[in-house]
């Protein structure tokens, strides 16, 4: 009976299940979605971005189900700004805050 149970307290799997998240720092994207983003924002030119483009990128990350902090962290990887791919998706809205502890925005 124990091994059907055998491996519970690991790491929480991959893919945003829902729930408060680790313990400890943004979730990670995989590595086939950290490629689905650059991928996506391949297609882009970071000088030249609308309003209806950055809306369709984030509809195609919700698509894919990338979302949180590490969904920012592969944007600005990507040579992006995240915060001003957000805002202009989201009507000029600023981004959620990053969680506590983060570096210092500036």
């Amino acid at each position: 009976m124990l091994n059907s149970i055998q491996g519970f307290g690991g790491p929480p799997p991959m893919g945003g299940m829902g729930g408060s998240g680790g313990p400890r720092g943004p979730q990670k994207l995989t590595e086939a979605q950290q490629q689905t983003v650059q991928d996506l924002l391949e297609e882009y030119d970071t000088e030249d971005l609308t309003a209806q483009a950055a809306k369709d990128l984030f509809a195609s990350f919700k698509e894919a189900g990338i979302r949180g902090p590490g969904l920012r962290q592969a944007i600005q990887e990507a040579g992006f700004d995240a915060d001003q791919l957000f805002s202009l998706a989201h009507d000029g809205q600023k981004p959620p805050a990053p969680p506590a502890g983060g570096p210092p925005r500036g």
